[in-house]
């Protein structure tokens, strides 16, 4: 029934040390989850729901086509085109798109230059661009709005006037204060040397979430013909975009069958949905997050746990000294108070270190964060009334046992 002074301290150490670790834990915790409660409230600049993306590689006869130079085939009209028009025929489909690149998935880039109205840049000072092979209908399929003009139609075909479409963010670099609309792009000085901008796309998150939007240059798919200057990239990679009505699973085997019938050989890469793609995209601030909340979560059980059997521990060995106290007229209050005030004062110590600490380490994790102060007020305020909560839960249950202990009882336990 006793112990020595340095084993209390012992324990009382350890319980101290826990909650301090356990405030760590969850101020961490908190401050990611809010991290990633602003990261889904970021403006996308496109719709996230019922659109399939997924990327297609055309193996076998494509690549002969595209080394052998005597090959006139397109595989823009041979392949691309079917295809869109067998995806665009499926049941409970609204609408289809090929892209050389998507939202949030950047599997393939490019990056282009050119000049702008015909006048060049000094060498080495080309404005360097996003660029994007689309088909008609990409912004119906990733409902992303229109800001000026129009996007490609079943009009602009190989041999009608090459035309491009740019984003917002092209033209207040570019063209800020300027109506974008007839302006012309150029690459060559054959039939891309000059491309008339017909549109003009609304931004939309490109890599990261948190990164903001580039300057973008949308080239017309079913204008790119062998031996253009961005034919090579039709060859090499291309992404779809379905938007439909139908569940997802099922839109994934409609569209491989419809793929493999067109292009028997080809692959696809990462068929996920759109949404998928932004959580993805999110990366290690969903990885850290998960990983901080079941830390934080074990820790808040094993503090609890170890408070509470630390002061069960201790009115154990105070069995009779607390029955004498109340046969000689000690109200329950007081045995609360004796059993509660040390609890409280190693809570309180476990806070403030644990406060201390959790207000460096939230220092060292403010570039993973966003949307969030590294030392936010709130967090820290709802992370310490959850710790204390608990810990006073597991407090009270063995200062209420002391408070109840039949004197007679207590009497006789040695």
């Amino acid at each position: 029934t006793t112990s020595s002074r340095g084993a209390n301290r012992t324990r009382e150490g350890l319980v101290v040390a826990q909650i301090s670790l356990t405030l760590v834990f969850l101020v961490g915790a908190g401050l990611f989850l809010r991290t990633i409660h602003a990261l889904r409230q970021v403006p996308l600049g496109f719709a996230q729901q019922n659109v399939l993306t997924g990327g297609i590689i055309l193996n076998g006869d494509s690549e002969s086509h595209q080394d052998d130079q005597n090959d006139k085939t397109n595989i823009v009209t041979v392949f691309y085109q079917p295809l869109l028009e067998r995806l665009k025929a499926l049941p409970g489909v609204r609408a289809a798109a090929l892209s050389s690149v998507l939202p949030l998935r950047d599997e393939f880039g490019v990056t282009v230059s050119g000049d702008l109205d015909h006048k060049e840049a000094p060498r080495g000072k080309e404005p360097m661009i996003d660029g994007r092979l689309a088909s008609p209908g990409l912004v119906e399929a990733l409902g992303i709005p229109m800001v000026r003009g129009r996007f490609f139609t079943e009009n602009d075909t190989a041999s009608a006037p090459p035309v491009v479409v740019v984003n917002q963010a092209f033209v207040d670099r570019f063209l800020a204060g300027q109506d974008p609309i007839g302006h012309t792009f150029g690459m060559d000085k054959k039939r891309f040397g000059e491309m008339r901008i017909v549109g003009v796309i609304g931004d939309v998150k490109q890599t990261k979430v948190t990164d903001a939007t580039k300057p973008e240059i949308y080239f017309c798919l079913a204008q790119m013909e062998p031996g253009t200057p961005l034919y090579g990239i039709a060859t090499a990679f291309i992404q779809v975009a379905i938007r439909s009505r139908v569940p997802d699973d099922t839109l994934r085997t409609q569209f491989d069958k419809v793929l493999h019938e067109v292009a028997p050989d080809a692959a696809t890469t990462d068929v996920k949905t759109i949404h998928e793609a932004v959580e993805d995209s999110f990366g290690s601030q969903t990885l850290i997050a998960r990983l901080l909340e079941s830390f934080a979560v074990l820790a808040l059980l094993i503090a609890t746990v170890g408070l509470y059997g630390l002061l069960s521990f201790t009115v154990a060995q105070r069995t009779r000294e607390i029955g004498v106290r109340i046969a000689l007229g000690a109200p329950q209050f007081n045995i609360l108070n004796l059993v509660l005030r040390r609890a409280l004062l190693l809570v309180g110590i476990g806070l403030a270190i644990g406060g201390i600490l959790a207000w460096f380490a939230a220092a060292l994790t403010s570039s993973y964060i966003f949307g969030v102060e590294a030392h936010d007020a709130f967090t820290f305020t709802a992370v310490v009334a959850v710790l204390a909560t608990a810990s006073l839960v597991a407090a009270w249950l063995p200062a209420r046992r002391a408070a109840t202990v039949d004197p007679i009882l207590a009497l006789r336990s040695e």
